[in-house]
């Protein structure tokens, strides 16, 4: 027996506004966060020239391994949050995230450490010898990943708690800091420069996501 379908439009069109006012801000989050990384790397193409930027791409693509933990989290931890938010208990949501942050960043760093002790051997593997010499670039981008990791979960928290404005604003400011210094940056102090640079965009992005994530927290809990 087949159930008959029924159709209620306002329900639909409630749903529909509902995951627009939260996933509108993550498409501008991605489109800025998409400018934010990749015009330290254009512009150290058109400054340091196409053989720089073609061993800052192979350095990042090595860097790519971590991706499978990075997935691993946005495909465990969402599930997770929402079974713990169905409660409205956000001291259990916050309180999972600082374990999870504990037990995995040992991992995160464990991949960090055998990325810079086997810089200079992974980027022979795979690019070759002529390569390998610029194992030292690999070294100094992986202190991006535990970075990164410290921010995901935070960010999966405003995700949860349907705020996603703030990664938007985190975005827009490494973005706009890549607009007006890279230039400046690149030109001065090279390579060294734009890596720092890489950095210190990362850094900014998870500092606002920290706060905006604690802030929330707060005035929720405040709220219990």
């Amino acid at each position: 027996m087949i159930l008959p379908f029924k159709f209620n439009s306002g329900r639909f069109y409630k749903y529909i506004y509902f995951n627009w006012i939260s996933s509108k801000w993550l498409l501008l989050s991605s489109l800025t966060q998409w400018l934010g990384g990749n015009l330290w790397l254009i512009n150290s193409g058109v400054l340091m020239g196409a053989k720089m930027l073609g061993i800052l791409r192979a350095c990042l693509t090595i860097l790519n391994i971590s991706a499978i933990l990075f997935q691993s989290i946005e495909s465990f931890v969402p599930k997770k949050l929402s079974i713990i938010l169905r409660t409205n208990e956000i001291h259990l949501m916050d309180l999972f995230l600082k374990k999870f942050i504990n037990r995995f960043f040992l991992i995160t760093m464990i991949i960090t450490l055998f990325i810079v002790f086997t810089s200079k051997y992974l980027l022979k593997i795979f690019y070759g010898e002529e390569m390998s010499v610029f194992y030292y670039i690999l070294i100094f981008l992986s202190i991006m990943l535990p970075i990164n990791f410290l921010r995901l979960p935070l960010e999966l928290g405003l995700r949860a708690l349907k705020n996603t404005k703030p990664i938007f604003y985190a975005n827009l400011s490494a973005s706009i800091i890549a607009i007006i210094f890279s230039n400046i940056i690149i030109i001065n102090f090279d390579i060294s420069g734009m890596i720092a640079g890489l950095i210190f965009n990362q850094v900014i992005i998870f500092l606002i996501i920290r706060y905006y994530y604690r802030l929330n927290i707060h005035k929720r809990r405040a709220r219990e």
